[in-house]
């Protein structure tokens, strides 16, 4: 089973992507700041995180930082609301791999967990 990491704080959200990755057979990793996040990925690179692009700038950032100083990188994800254009394409500047509006996150979270299902 493929672990991803998971950076979202809206508890309910979170409620429905961990039962998701539950159905699909992924293992899922929550983290709410840098250290849990360092400290989970010192057992080894994940395959993949996903960020909720309204957590706080400087975790965004750290998140970025430490994702690319693992090996293999993880790809990361990452999601807000459709009105909050100028977040997405700051996180597609920064380095995030697929970015997108959390609806279509949520419309897409089987197929998108479904890539790290063994």
């Amino acid at each position: 089973m493929s672990k991803v990491v998971l950076v979202v704080s809206d508890m309910i959200f979170r409620t429905k992507i961990c039962s998701c990755a539950q159905a699909v057979g992924v293992s899922l990793e929550i983290v709410n700041s840098l250290d849990e996040f360092t400290r989970i990925t010192g057992e080894g690179s994940p395959a993949s995180v996903i960020v909720d692009l309204e957590q706080d700038e400087a975790l965004v950032a750290g998140l970025i930082d430490a994702a690319a100083q693992l090996s293999p990188r993880p790809k990361l994800i990452g999601f807000c609301p459709h009105v909050r254009k100028d977040i997405m394409d700051h996180a597609k500047e920064s380095g995030f791999d697929q970015v997108m509006p959390r609806s279509a996150f949520a419309t897409n979270l089987p197929a998108i967990l479904g890539e790290y299902a063994n």
